[in-house]
């Protein structure tokens, strides 16, 4: 099937990423390489921590800077697979940009680690900015959380938990439902950068030994709501299979009394914002520091 992808995301038509345990193992190390490899503004500091089992964390921050405010981000990458460099330099775009810490945890990874080891690796890392906040220099009552993909999930355990002190959600493209009904995820099967095939095998291997409960749990359209339901960004691409399901949380949100901003991009795919230099990308990365800015 042709899709009418905006021409600025040519690069990305002809990417489909294989979703296999030997592909998944194998591209760690390249992985960990072109991450380490990936530069950081001058303006902006990185510091490394490791905290609650052996987990590694990285704040990034505009230099010179005290008691700002916190967005804890999880990346994407299907449970699957690590960061990739341009996660690293969207964190470095929005501490600089919205002048805040981007706390980065590189969490436990499918296939070895299924549910609910990544969801522990989020709450810990919570934890760890709540109970060091002051050494961190967060201001504590201004701590967001958002997440791209599969991190975007991370991002909604985060707020389900009870008594919270998140002001803000940024979910982009996210993953939402388990169920995988939707009509995008029926009709998207062979789109690049992610497809409804590879969104299956994702949610086999990070549900793996999973009893009714848990799958409910991990799954944010089945999990139940937290009370208090934080001001929320959702972005979707166009085309991808997730599109509706990002949207179905959109509406579930907002019946639910939610403040919530939905930012339906055209021309797009899953994943799209790693071509930075593009007008599309440029235009919602300002959308999303606008969303940061005002809610944080």
């Amino acid at each position: 099937m042709k899709y009418a992808i905006d021409k600025s995301f040519s690069k990305l038509k002809i990417i489909k990423i294989p979703f296999c345990k030997p592909i998944l193992y194998m591209s760690r190390i390249p992985q960990e390489i072109l991450l380490r490899l990936t530069s950081i503004p001058k303006d902006i500091e990185v510091k490394k921590y490791k905290i609650k089992n052996n987990l590694k964390v990285e704040i990034f921050s505009p230099k010179d800077k005290k008691d700002l405010p916190c967005l804890l981000y999880f990346h994407g990458g299907g449970f699957a697979f690590k960061a990739a460099p341009y996660h690293k330099k969207l964190a470095c775009i929005y501490a600089k940009k919205a002048n805040i810490r981007v706390v980065f945890p590189d969490y436990r990874l499918t296939p070895k680690y299924p549910y609910p080891c990544a969801k522990e690796d989020a709450i810990n890392t919570y934890n760890w900015i709540l109970g060091n906040y002051k050494s961190l220099n967060i201001d504590k009552g201004k701590i967001a959380v958002g997440g791209d993909s599969a991190g975007a999930v991370l991002a909604t355990y985060i707020c389900g938990l009870e008594n919270n002190n998140i002001c803000s959600q940024m979910l982009i493209y996210p993953v939402t439902n388990a169920k995988m009904e939707s009509v995008s995820m029926k009709k998207f099967i062979d789109t690049p950068m992610w497809n409804s095939k590879n969104n299956k095998k994702m949610w086999e291997l990070y549900l793996k030994g999973t009893d009714e409960k848990q799958r409910k749990e991990a799954s944010p359209m089945q999990a139940k709501l937290p009370q208090n339901i934080p001001n929320t960004y959702i972005e979707v691409a166009e085309y991808d299979p997730l599109h509706d399901d990002g949207i179905e949380y959109y509406n579930r949100l907002s019946s639910n009394g939610a403040k919530v901003e939905l930012n339906e991009t055209f021309g797009t795919v899953h994943g799209y914002d790693m071509i930075l230099n593009s007008k599309t990308t440029k235009n919602n990365i300002e959308k999303r520091i606008k969303f940061l800015k005002e809610n944080i």
